[in-house]
């Protein structure tokens, strides 16, 4: 038997009594893959800001980690990941881009998981990482630090000659790889939505102010791009994209929905 606010009366409306600059969220997924995750997500952020009479409290979320399947005490082929092919429905995936999503708020900040997850256990140890990344966006939402506290995020991408050239924003210092490899888990598609594996490169810097900020995606499976992806997907062990200043990129795909309808107009 569910009972609608047990959670909240039981464990967050004892503390409305005591002043806070923020929360960090780190829920649960039981609702993974639901596009209602978008207005209920954005509902309980205004309403803890309401309840707390603070219309300016920060909120810090942790992005879901890497994740396949629960079976910790059987873990699956440390290799397993590379079977498994990319997919348009992906439930883990779908929720991490409604967190980023939540970036577009004022006050709001974002630790990324991806890369420190584990496949077979939905409970990834390495807490200190994510720890470092909260601190330091706190830093950037709450106590105003000028420091970048966040990867690489998609901006936009262009096509020519059968190549994706994929622009991102938060590059820092330029973009690079956590393992000192190529970047991985990309996939492109064309006009049909089924997505391969792709390779990708770090555009040379030329001194033109793009290259050494892009990334080059293609695949001989797909002469015509029109859409890329990466870390769109449940669990990868190549999730390595990130800037020079250490941050991780944001999973992202560029067949995204339009997330404004969902948004509260003036």
């Amino acid at each position: 038997m569910q009972c609608p606010a047990t959670l909240f009366n039981g464990m967050i409306n004892p503390w409305l009594k005591y002043p806070v600059r923020g929360v960090i969220w780190y829920q649960g997924c039981s609702n993974a893959g639901s596009a209602d995750y978008y207005p209920l997500l954005k509902l309980m952020i205004d309403d803890w800001s309401a309840q707390w009479k603070d219309p300016k409290m920060s909120f810090l979320m942790v992005q879901l980690a890497g994740f396949e399947l629960q079976t910790p005490s059987n873990r699956l082929p440390e290799d397993y990941w590379r079977c498994v092919p990319p997919k348009n429905t992906v439930e883990f995936a779908l929720t991490r881009e409604i967190q980023a999503e939540m970036l577009k708020f004022p006050n709001i900040g974002l630790a990324v998981a991806m890369d420190v997850g584990d496949q077979s256990d939905i409970h990834p140890r390495d807490k200190k990482t994510l720890g470092f990344r909260l601190a330091k966006e706190a830093g950037r939402v709450v106590y105003g630090s000028k420091e970048l506290s966040q990867g690489p995020t998609f901006e936009t991408m262009k096509v020519a000659g059968g190549i994706v050239r994929v622009f991102f924003k938060n590059v820092g210092k330029g973009l690079s790889t956590k393992d000192g490899k190529k970047p991985g888990a990309f996939a492109i598609a064309g006009d049909d939505k089924e997505f391969v594996w792709a390779d990708a490169v770090i555009a040379p810097s030329t001194g033109s102010g793009q290259d050494g900020n892009t990334v080059i995606v293609s695949s001989p499976q797909v002469k015509t791009p029109q859409h890329v992806r990466y870390a769109y997907v449940s669990f990868r062990g190549d999730v390595n994209l990130c800037n020079k200043d250490g941050f991780p990129a944001i999973p992202f795909r560029s067949d995204k929905p339009d997330y404004n309808c969902f948004k509260k107009k003036d």
